[in-house]
């Protein structure tokens, strides 16, 4: 019997299976906001090519998942691309891609058996991408009965008060990233208020909002984002998912 068993006008064969595992990543890849092409063959042999290494990326990582790479190796210091690849949920080739797309840029800097860092012209890169968000900072905070998960995370989003309605579309948009899910305050007349109703979290929770407060240099007609999520990556990502509906 031969390699391949013809059903109808359809083949299987080995070849042809490992070509749909590696479409479907494709895809997986396309849903995350990232136009890429496949190379079918190796143009030196003519031989199929059945390695992501065949992917080309065709336009810019979205924003969103940039500010996101770089806001973690500016945390941690040093990443290694397996390490990223977990924070991204991108494929590795993708990563690997994107990794060295940015050393060539002189946003990071890679260390052999070390990983990634961040070089200064990254940090600027990171401020500029979270100044489109209008997001002054996130940070890792103590969110007490405030947050929904493990983990949660905080993003100062500057001046955008009056685009928050009901707080509904920042916690599904965190939620779609992989995040608990997001409660969002705006700051007005020296207090952090819940939408829609203006209610004054620090009634209930005083502790938290005095913490806040603190940290955040808030200023009038502000947002505050907390995301929460089982790891901190989610958390981070979901505030930024957050802040995209208030672009």
């Amino acid at each position: 019997m031969s390699q391949e068993s013809r059903v109808g006008k359809f083949a299987y064969s080995p070849y042809k299976t490992s070509l749909c595992v590696q479409y479907k990543k494709l895809y997986l890849a396309y849903g995350a906001g990232i136009l890429v092409s496949y190379k079918g063959t190796n143009s030196s042999s003519g031989t199929p090519n059945h390695s992501l290494m065949g992917l080309e990326m065709m336009r810019d990582l979205p924003e969103l998942k940039e500010a996101l790479l770089l806001w973690a190796i500016e945390k941690e210091g040093y990443l290694g691309r397996y390490t990223l690849v977990s924070i991204l949920e991108l494929p590795d080739g993708i990563t690997r891609g994107l990794l060295t797309r940015m050393a060539r840029s002189g946003y990071i800097r890679t260390k052999k058996f070390v990983g990634s860092t961040l070089t200064r012209k990254g940090m600027i890169r990171l401020n500029e991408l979270l100044s489109r968000f209008k997001i002054r900072e996130i940070a890792d905070i103590d969110a007490g009965d405030l947050s929904l998960a493990p983990v949660s995370v905080a993003a100062h989003i500057r001046g955008r008060a009056t685009w928050v309605h009901s707080g509904i579309e920042q916690r599904d948009a965190a939620i779609k990233s992989g995040a608990a899910g997001a409660i969002t305050m705006i700051y007005q007349n020296g207090k952090l208020l819940l939408p829609p109703t203006g209610f004054d979290v620090s009634k209930k929770n005083h502790t938290v909002t005095a913490r806040l407060n603190q940290r955040f240099q808030l200023s009038e007609g502000d947002v505050l984002v907390i995301g929460s999520a089982n790891s901190r990556w989610r958390a981070a990502e979901g505030v930024l998912r957050a802040a995209e509906t208030l672009r």
